[in-house]
């Protein structure tokens, strides 16, 4: 699983890229990188909290349905009114 963490460091480098374009390395500031990394790193959080309620919703949507049921009283229960 090492490809993540570098497909992670290769989309935060491109975040520096673009937040510090037109500036030269001695004109960024430790308070401009340490905020651009924070937000950087919550909407990492924020994809993966998404991703992962995604997940479980759909885990729990297959086996809570009715209509995945092997049973006779489900076939009923969905075909009743």
């Amino acid at each position: 699983m090492w490809w993540r963490s570098c497909i992670v460091g290769v989309g935060f480098s491109g975040v520096l890229a673009l937040a510090a374009r037109g500036r030269t390395f001695e004109r960024l500031s430790l308070q401009y990188i340490t905020a651009v990394g924070a937000g950087g790193g919550f909407l990492y959080f924020l994809f993966i909290a998404a991703a992962a309620t995604l997940l479980l919703a759909r885990r729990r949507g297959r086996r809570s349905s009715p209509a995945r049921g092997h049973s006779a009283l489900a076939r009923v229960r969905l075909q009743s009114p």
